[in-house]
């Protein structure tokens, strides 16, 4: 089991920004050594064209009994705390795939969303259900129009 996964060039900004982000983590996972696996793949639309994966921890509480590695007892990312904490955009240090998910790519590169029971159910993930069923038209606004800037970089 695995957590995103993140370019190199994304680890190596993480890993310079430790100090920034390892007061927001959770209690004992501030070292930078414990936030990345060691699986790699293949991804041609990175920048590197390839993937590492992030750590994901035992948590019986959450739901698949793990959690993502920045996910504090809040239910808020640590990577989104530290930016906001620093004055920058929360989405500063989150990596790609994060901000992105629960939309994916398929296997021709286009955007998708998994049915939502496959999201809802997926082990270690940081979403959880609404209150109320909300429309997905406007729900991902806001990472559509990432997309569209990172296209265009």
């Amino acid at each position: 089991m695995h957590g995103v996964w993140l370019d190199p060039l994304e680890v190596e900004d993480l890993r310079a920004h430790a100090h920034v982000i390892a007061p927001w983590m959770p209690a004992g996972r501030g070292e930078p050594g414990q936030w990345f696996g060691s699986k790699h793949e293949a991804e041609p639309g990175m920048p590197s064209r390839e993937v590492i994966a992030t750590k994901v921890v035992p948590n019986p509480a959450h739901y698949g009994g793990h959690e993502c590695v920045f996910l504090r007892s809040d239910s808020k990312c640590a990577l989104q705390a530290a930016g906001e904490a620093a004055g920058m955009d929360g989405w500063r240090f989150k990596p790609f795939h994060c901000i992105l998910h629960p939309l994916t790519f398929d296997d021709l590169g286009r955007v998708s969303l998994p049915p939502a029971e496959e999201v809802l159910n997926e082990p270690a993930s940081c979403l959880r259900s609404a209150a109320e069923p909300r429309p997905v038209r406007g729900l991902f606004a806001r990472e559509l129009e990432f997309l569209m800037r990172a296209g265009e970089a």
